[in-house]
């Protein structure tokens, strides 16, 4: 039971800094367009 929900935290965090860091490239490209 710990375990499992050990990973659904990763799994939040891991969801939080995928949109943080796809986020940041787009601003990126915006950028030099």
């Amino acid at each position: 039971m710990a375990r499992a929900r050990v990973e659904e935290r990763f799994k939040t965090l891991r969801y939080f800094i995928d949109g943080y860091y796809n986020q940041s490239i787009d601003d990126e490209f915006d950028g030099r367009i």
